[in-house]
């Protein structure tokens, strides 16, 4: 779908339901700026900024929904899917990247 289309999506399925919601890590540094190649803070990366957009959208909705902390030592864009192909438990992934709250 694309960080940029994510207000195009048609998310009323998910109106209502428990969510949990998983980010690209994305790793992007400033390009221009006092803080020029300077790693952005996670609330600024891309892919936290749509799944940010998307929890404010649901819960407007009558969702509610968890957005899991991004991992530590893995490489830009890494997702689900790399998950997948690393062999990694998903269920395991979800009960241990949950925000401690």
């Amino acid at each position: 779908m694309g960080t940029n289309s994510v207000d195009k999506v048609d998310w009323c399925p998910l109106y209502g339901r428990d969510v949990v919601a998983w980010a690209d890590n994305d790793l992007k540094a400033y390009m221009r700026g006092e803080k020029e190649g300077q790693l952005k803070p996670e609330d600024k990366q891309s892919g936290r900024k749509a799944m940010l957009w998307v929890k404010k959208h649901l819960e407007a909705n009558g969702s509610t929904v968890t957005l899991l902390d991004q991992p530590i030592n893995k490489p830009d864009g890494w997702d689900c899917a790399d998950a997948v192909e690393e062999s990694v438990r998903l269920v395991d992934y979800i009960a241990d990247h949950m925000p401690i709250e």
